[in-house]
């Protein structure tokens, strides 16, 4: 009988094991070695992604309906900088706490939206927007396992990796456009 229950007990072990490596372990082997530079696109995505978190982390600070100021002076800076990208934006108004509160929507056509098996993938502000019927995508390195400073008060700008935001932002681009296209 405790044999059995011996080999019940590795059973399920295995089973967990099995599934904490599914939930996140990587296909294939990780890169190792040191990255080539920047190319010159990355390092204009990597200088840009710098410029914008000091503006919204550092200049504008903390944004939420306890800051309404900073709130709509970062609403105004993402829509311009929007705009000046050539997107058309959609401002879709709510009340929240007491306030008129505003999202702002840049629509790139595509076609393909995402798995959304992972674990954590609830985790973010897109499933908000999959609640309300919008389409909406979390990319991520699955930043909760890997960065100890995520959603918690160290997370500052100077915590941030920009060469690898960079190199994943570009990326993002390159696929985003080929889905987007006809």
């Amino acid at each position: 009988m405790r044999f059995a229950a011996a080999i019940g007990l590795g059973a399920v072990l295995l089973v967990i094991l099995a599934g904490i490596w599914f939930m996140t372990g990587v296909p294939g082997s990780s890169f190792s070695g040191p990255l080539p530079p920047l190319s010159d696109r990355e390092q204009l995505i990597h200088d840009n992604l710098k410029r914008h978190v000091a503006e919204l982390a550092g200049r504008i600070g903390e944004r939420n309906v306890w800051h309404p100021g900073t709130l709509a002076a970062a609403e105004a800076y993402i829509r311009k900088t929007l705009e000046d990208t050539g997107y058309v934006v959609n401002v879709q108004s709510f009340p929240g706490r007491g306030l008129t509160v505003n999202n702002l929507e840049a629509v790139l056509p595509g076609h393909g939206a995402a798995p959304g098996g992972m674990e954590g993938v609830f985790w973010s502000d897109h499933w908000s927007f999959w609640q309300a019927g919008y389409p909406a995508i979390m990319v991520t390195d699955t930043a909760p396992f890997r960065y100890p400073h995520y959603h918690v008060a160290t997370d500052t700008p100077e915590q941030l990796d920009y060469t690898g935001l960079a190199r994943v932002t570009g990326g993002l681009a390159e696929v985003s456009g080929a889905l987007a296209s006809p």
